[in-house]
């Protein structure tokens, strides 16, 4: 019999992913540790998540997390990304940060504002029907096309802390 708590070790992971054919994939990483430890124990990917700041409000941002993670396991495993993640940029910021995959909650389910629908769904239109730039919003209000590449590397050069 499995139970989950802050007791389970490496060793613990090893053994649940032996008994199983599925992939395990780990959620509520925060560390680059904690990244290394589930690689260890045998995990094919890794959620990295704060719960949605739910369960510890001291609990970093997953977004602030997320370089350190992808730095951590260099590529040989998926880094997904869950909580905080509010429209098309969180989305794009993650990808561009190193995630695979991003989860967008509870907060775009329950939009009741088909305006905002409308932008997010533009955005990834955009963005996956390959666009030659991302069309970027400056202070001044005016518009510059930014090809992806360079908008990816001003957003992992950014001194701005995402949350």
């Amino acid at each position: 019999q499995w139970t989950f708590g802050p007791n389970i070790d490496v060793n613990d992971l090893k053994q649940f992913v032996q008994n199983t054919k599925l992939p395990v994939i780990v959620k509520g990483v925060l560390t680059g540790a904690g990244a290394v430890m589930a690689k260890t124990g045998g995990a094919k990917g890794i959620i990295v998540s704060n719960h949605g700041g739910r369960n510890l409000d001291s609990a970093p941002a997953s977004i602030e997390a997320l370089p350190e993670i992808v730095e951590a396991v260099g590529g040989s495993m998926t880094v997904m990304l869950d909580s905080g993640v509010r429209g098309g940029p969180e989305v794009f910021k993650a990808l561009a940060l190193g995630a695979k995959q991003v989860f967008v909650g509870s907060p775009e389910i329950l939009l009741k504002s088909p305006p905002a629908m409308i932008k997010w769904e533009d955005f990834f239109s955009e963005l996956l029907n390959g666009s030659n730039g991302i069309i970027a919003r400056n202070f001044d209000n005016s518009t510059e096309e930014t090809p992806p590449t360079r908008a990816i590397q001003r957003i992992k050069n950014s001194k701005t802390k995402f949350c």
